[in-house]
C-alpha cells in the first residue's frame, strides 16, 4: 500500500506520541536513522520505512568485484554520517560480510541490516 506524505507524517506523529516523544522536544528519543547502501533502492527504502526508520542517505553500490567496502569511493561519505552521529545503521542488499567494516560499525554502536537480493539463494554453511 502506498501512503501519502500526510499519512506518513501522521503515522510518525502517532508513533512518537505512543512512545512519549513530544514534538520539537530538545531532548528525548529520536527515530533510528539509517543509510541505504545497495542496488535495489526501492526495496531498501521499503524495508527501512516498514520499521519506521528515518533514511538519512542513499548511496548506490556500483563497484568492481573484489574491492573492499572500505576502499569504495562512497565509503568516506557514509563514514562521515556515522562520525557525525547522523546515522545508527546501514541497510544494504550486499551479502558479503567484511570483518573490518563490521568491526568498525560495531565500535560505533551501529548495526547492519543485510537483505538477501531477489533471486539469490543462501546456502547454509557446513561445519
Amino acid at each position: 500500500m502506498t501512503r501519502t506524505h500526510q499519512q506518513c507524517i501522521r503515522r510518525a506523529t502517532l508513533a512518537d506520541a505512543a512512545n512519549g516523544i513530544l514534538p520539537d522536544a530538545p531532548t528525548g528519543v529520536s527515530r533510528i536513522r539509517v543509510v541505504l547502501y545497495g542496488r535495489a533502492a526501492i526495496r531498501l527504502r521499503a524495508y527501512a520505512e516498514a520499521r519506521d526508520w528515518t533514511v538519512v542517505g542513499h548511496f548506490g553500490a556500483e563497484f568492481a568485484l573484489g574491492t573492499a567496502l572500505a576502499d569504495q569511493p562512497l565509503w568516506p561519505s557514509i563514514a562521515a554520517l556515522f562520525e557525525a552521529h547522523r546515522a545508527e545503521g546501514i541497510v544494504t542488499d550486499l551479502t558479503a560480510s567484511e570483518a573490518d567494516v563490521d568491526d568498525w560499525i560495531k565500535q560505533r554502536g551501529a548495526f547492519v541490516a543485510r537483505l538477501i537480493p531477489a533471486g539469490h539463494h543462501e546456502t547454509p554453511a557446513t561445519a
